[in-house]
């Protein structure tokens, strides 16, 4: 929801005039160019009350490119009236742009106005680390701004401001996710050798899935591990070795309904919808049931590191200290979370979030045993606030799958709907700049991750399924090595699909 701000805050994050000719003379010629700018402008813009929540300038995104090797990019901060307290401009980066990105400012990561410098331009400069690894290519990196002061009506979260969304170019792209480019065979030579254009991608079936009602995959040491929740004999959890369409589909545990699977090194455990926790060790051929009180109605499991591990039962969250052997209840200080669908770790903010049936999400520090509760903006009833995914998209900026469509936030404050609502949203995923939502009966669709258009289904071979995973491979294992392409996979009530 959007509040109207007192029109005495103007405080304005000053990006934009980038240098047209410069960005032309790049994409059409190659052509290194000069530093490109983004000016601040000469005046604040007429009636526009900031930090900028209105609807004309909400969360407003630049997107650009920056190049390895090639020319910086730069934009100028400055506020539009004068504090009578500093106020601070926090950076904020995602791991990635905390990685290859090297940015200059006049302190470290922030700028400071006062009332004597409150109006004059600071400038930010970004570039490409000139120690970045060639390979993965085509990265996007974010970097968000965020307010603060003594002064509350200046203090704002990034979710409030604008932000650079950047693609890292390495090396010149064949084709990339969700994309596809090809390019035409090139003037004759002496010796023409016409070039051939990648395959187009597209979605097939892998390996003798159909009519699967799968719940999740998993890619673990090269290989895929599907868990089935079928409701006939061969429910249970499928390994894969390759991603193929006619990859075999090995069994290593069958007669129990799996809902959700997590490895880390050698070990593996498995929540069941009746029969609590399994866990194995690699090769993954034998699974053993885990002794516990723990309710038989088991959603969610996952690793935190080597040896800890939670799982989300009906009655409440169970961790393990020995790689899923043995479970003991958490007693949470004051309130906590129950009826599980699924965890989703933070490893960047050390956040474990519990997404509940009907309670909303709740956050804790893995070892703690205080939990909170982030409803904020979520509708009243407990049928809209079953949520079944959450991604984190950059530093405080998320977005959760729910009964109700998607709702975006930053963790902290109140969650703003961010389209979807009215179907059952089960999975999340985000692919470079375009994040998908897998929904029930109503196959996948997609949205840009800052919300420039709305939502719009995918047209693929399962449009009327149920979508309840999605997993963007980067690791290689599922790779189109001819395409230079990654691979996206949906586990559905139809087996599991990847687009290539």
């Amino acid at each position: 929801m959007m509040h109207q701000l007192p029109r005495t805050v103007k405080v304005i994050v000053g990006f934009l005039w980038i240098s047209l000719l410069a960005l032309l003379l790049w994409m059409l010629f190659d052509v290194s160019p000069p530093t490109v700018q983004a000016e601040l402008p000469t005046s604040c813009p007429t009636g526009v009350t900031v930090p900028i929540s209105t609807a004309v300038l909400s969360n407003q995104a630049i997107e650009t490119s920056l190049t390895k090797g090639g020319a910086a990019f730069s934009y100028s901060i400055s506020l539009c009236s004068e504090p009578t307290q500093p106020v601070t401009v926090n950076l904020l980066t995602d791991a990635i742009a905390s990685q290859e990105l090297t940015i200059t400012t006049p302190a470290a990561g922030y700028l400071v106005f006062t009332s004597a410098n409150w109006h004059q331009p600071q400038t930010v400069t970004v570039q490409v680390h000139p120690n970045a690894p060639a390979e993965p290519d085509m990265q996007t990196a974010v970097i968000s701004h965020s307010t603060t002061s003594g002064l509350g009506e200046y203090t704002r979260l990034s979710s409030e401001l604008p932000y650079l969304r950047f693609t890292i170019v390495k090396k010149k792209p064949i084709a990339y996710l969700p994309q596809v480019f090809t390019y035409p065979t090139p003037t004759p030579t002496p010796t023409p050798k016409p070039t051939t254009p990648p395959p187009a991608a597209n979605w097939s079936q892998i390996g003798a899935t159909a009519g699967r009602d799968t719940d999740v995959v998993v890619i673990h040491q090269s290989q895929l591990y599907v868990g089935d929740r079928s409701n006939n004999p061969q429910k249970g959890i499928y390994r894969l070795a390759t991603c193929a369409t006619d990859a075999a589909y090995n069994p290593l545990f069958t007669g129990r309904e799996v809902r959700d699977l997590a490895f880390i090194d050698n070990h593996g455990i498995a929540s069941t919808t009746n029969h609590r926790v399994y866990r194995a060790t690699a090769p993954w051929t034998q699974w053993t049931r885990t002794g516990s009180n723990m309710d038989d109605a088991t959603y969610s499991v996952v690793f935190i590191n080597a040896t800890l591990a939670y799982a989300g039962a009906d009655d409440g969250i169970y961790v393990s200290t020995d790689q899923g052997q043995s479970w003991d209840k958490v007693q949470p200080t004051g309130s906590g979370p129950t009826l599980f669908n699924a965890f989703r770790y933070d490893s960047t903010a050390n956040q474990l979030w519990s997404l509940t049936y009907g309670g909303g999400p709740w956050k804790q520090t893995p070892g703690s045993k205080v939990f909170e509760q982030k409803i904020g903006g979520l509708p009243a009833t407990d049928t809209d606030r079953r949520v079944w995914d959450l991604l984190v998209l950059a530093a405080n900026e998320i977005v959760i799958a729910t009964t109700n469509g998607v709702y975006k936030g930053d963790g902290n404050g109140d969650w703003v709907v961010f389209g979807l609502q009215g179907r059952q949203v089960l999975s999340l995923e985000r692919v470079g700049g375009t994040l998908y939502a897998g929904v029930r009966d109503g196959g996948l669709w997609a949205r840009p991750t800052n919300g420039a258009t709305d939502w719009a289904q995918v047209t693929t071979p399962f449009n009327t399924a149920s979508v309840r995973d999605l997993h963007y491979d980067q690791s290689g294992t599922c790779r189109n090595a001819a395409a230079n392409r990654d691979a996206l996979l949906a586990a559905t009530n139809n087996g599991i699909w990847i687009y290539r």
